[in-house]
């Protein structure tokens, strides 16, 4: 965790020049023009740059599947918790989240659906 951390606070200390070349090269590796700034860290300096090719997406429930501290049933509580119409759940495809994903989002999808929600595709 202490890694995760540092490397977090590494990105935020990030300048633009630096933050627009990661932008572009993992822009170059994906087939969408939605940008999920990395850590919620969007540099406004770099936002108009971004807005002239992508829809920046932001969300408002973090699952933290990431972290290994967290049990499958604390991630649903969390999810479970904070859920509201309009919601924009972030799930990784990571190897670190891999364990808690599989687990967890099996019954958080089956009570958004008990719960009336539908899930769509942000349009891009």
């Amino acid at each position: 965790i202490l890694q995760d951390m540092q490397q977090c606070l590494k990105k935020w200390k990030t300048n633009e020049k630096d933050y627009l070349k990661d932008y572009q090269e993992g822009k170059s590796m994906a087939n969408t023009n939605l940008f999920r700034p990395p850590y919620g860290r969007l540099l406004l300096k770099a936002l108009t740059a971004i807005q002239k090719n992508d829809k920046v997406i932001m969300w408002d429930i973090l699952s933290k599947d990431y972290n290994r501290l967290l049990t499958p049933d604390k991630i649903i509580t969390n999810v479970k918790r904070h859920l509201q119409p309009g919601s924009i759940i972030v799930f990784h495809d990571s190897l670190k989240a891999k364990n808690n994903l599989l687990v967890a989002l099996p019954p958080i999808l089956h009570h958004l659906r008990e719960e009336g929600y539908t899930m769509s595709v942000i349009p891009y």
